[in-house]
């Protein structure tokens, strides 16, 4: 299904390809498949409904490949936008059981479920910068996940590389202006998406005439023949369960919610458990959880839709594994509360902080256990939002702003404070041998021996930063062969400077 994908001018010049003319853009335009955009000294939104948001930087060109709603499987890699040539950044609000916003480029695309991610290309290099969340660059068969604090740089042949982000970086305005925007963004979208489920309320239990209406469903399922048909019925009505607790979310009652969301659930399960081996139920049952979650993905712990995200997300663990992983829902509630905790301590709310550490630990535990239900990438994002918690707390304490917290918990948290000496997960030994015949082959292109050297610094240059540099510097001393650009020395010499400059960061 299509849905409403918008393009509005934030300043300067923008301009939008139609009928093979460029047209300046001067208010809001629904964007179709196919449309191209162009940034000159402006700035431009997409807003790709309740999906997300691209931000174009100037002087910016992309074009609009797919407008449809996402309910397919994460799985599905369907690009929707294609970027030639500027930077934009991409907050997504989709859940990551779902097919996310994909942004391609020449020979890669990166695909962002939920997250903030900063992108842009040049004629030689796509630079890919996660500042929240979790993005997936593919190139071919090759795929890695991104968290946040981490970045790649992505040039014709050369090898998927992790490097971390410079602290610098954050404090740009660049950054910082998107992140704050996508905060007020999500806030927006999360409140837009529980009035929506409210509006389609109708009567509540508080009202007198509750009783006609739950009489009137239930007639209304006993004359409905056919089994597709009756489990329909059912699934609307338990659809209007959770539209209620949202109503009633809306209105203040807050008593009667957990009353609503408790039907709800009970009567998914009903369905999923009285339907014995039943395709069809199962296909009802996960076509309607599926669309949903997309629903109320956008709440964050705090939000007054949340509970409604949380009843949904884990009454779909208990209906089968093919609706939403288990591990994705375990992963993505510890993810919702850790950021949740990492802006209340930002803003200096640290009151709540020890009970929901308390109520954490279960869930941490999962990191741990080798049995654990939880992906590789999803640890790896819960164990880079654990580090963003704890800088943020220690910060927080330099300031004196944590004396009230118990030196336990400060303990406890600051064991997840990122060490210098990490970093990303280390390459295997075939990915950095592979690193190496690619700089030897791209120094050789050259017969002169002034090019060679040139490219060779340059290959240099595209290694700072990156935590198996000492490893791949080693390989290169032995790879590289004599000559009159003397190599080996020249490698052995960066190896030096390397070790001076990790020690004097000790």
């Amino acid at each position: 299904a299509e849905m409403q994908v918008t393009l509005a001018p934030t300043q300067g010049e923008v301009y939008v390809l139609m009928e093979n003319l460029w047209q300046p853009l001067t208010e809001e335009l629904k964007l179709e498949a196919g449309m191209r955009i162009k940034t000159l000294d402006g700035q431009a939104s997409i807003i790709l409904g309740d999906d997300g948001v691209v931000r174009l930087d100037a002087n910016t060109i992309v074009q609009l490949l797919d407008a449809s709603d996402r309910l397919e499987p994460a799985s599905e890699l369907v690009p929707t936008l294609k970027l030639f040539l500027g930077r934009l950044w991409v907050q997504g609000l989709v859940p990551s059981h779902l097919r996310g916003i994909t942004v391609s480029t020449s020979d890669d695309s990166v695909t962002v479920n939920e997250g903030s991610v900063s992108i842009s290309s040049d004629e030689e290099t796509v630079t890919v910068e996660v500042f929240d969340r979790r993005a997936r660059v593919a190139r071919g068969d090759e795929e890695a996940v991104l968290v946040s604090g981490e970045r790649m740089q992505l040039r014709e042949n050369s090898v998927l590389m992790t490097k971390k982000i410079p602290e610098a970086r954050f404090g740009e305005e660049w950054v910082e202006d998107n992140l704050g925007r996508d905060a007020v963004h999500r806030q927006e979208i999360a409140q837009l998406q529980q009035e929506k489920l409210a509006a389609r309320a109708g009567i509540l239990p508080t009202s007198t005439l509750y009783p006609v209406k739950r009489a009137a469903e239930a007639m209304d399922v006993f004359l409905t023949f056919g089994e597709e048909a009756r489990i329909q019925k059912k699934l609307q009505y338990a659809d209007q369960r959770l539209t209620e607790a949202a109503a009633l979310i809306k209105e203040g009652e807050t008593d009667a919610v957990s009353v609503s969301l408790e039907e709800y659930r009970t009567t998914l399960i009903a369905l999923a458990t009285g339907s014995g081996d039943g395709t069809l139920a199962q296909f009802l049952l996960q076509q309607a959880v599926v669309e949903t979650t997309a629903e109320i993905s956008a709440a964050l712990p705090g939000d007054a839709g949340y509970a409604l995200k949380k009843v949904v997300l884990e009454t779909s663990t208990t209906l089968s594994n093919d609706v939403v992983p288990e591990g994705d829902v375990q992963g993505g509630l510890l993810l919702d509360t850790l950021a949740a905790l990492t802006q209340a301590v930002e803003e200096g709310k640290v009151s709540g902080l020890q009970q929901t550490w308390e109520e954490l630990q279960p869930q941490l535990a999962l990191l741990s256990e080798s049995g654990s239900t939880l992906s590789p990438a999803v640890r790896k994002e819960t164990m880079a939002a654990l580090g963003e918690l704890a800088t943020t707390l220690a910060e927080q304490s330099v300031e004196g702003k944590t004396a009230d917290l118990d030196p336990t918990l400060l303990t406890a948290v600051s064991a997840y404070l990122p060490s210098e000496e990490s970093g990303p997960p280390t390459l295997s030994e075939s990915d950095v041998m592979g690193i190496v015949a690619g700089i030897k082959e791209r120094i050789f292109v050259y017969h002169l021996q002034q090019p060679r050297i040139n490219q060779f610094l340059r290959e240099l240059a595209a290694l700072q930063g990156l935590p198996d540099q000492g490893r791949i510097l080693r390989r290169l001393y032995f790879v590289l062969p004599e000559g009159p650009e003397n190599f080996p020395e020249r490698v052995q010499q960066e190896m030096i400077r390397l070790q001076w400059q990790k020690a004097a960061e000790r």
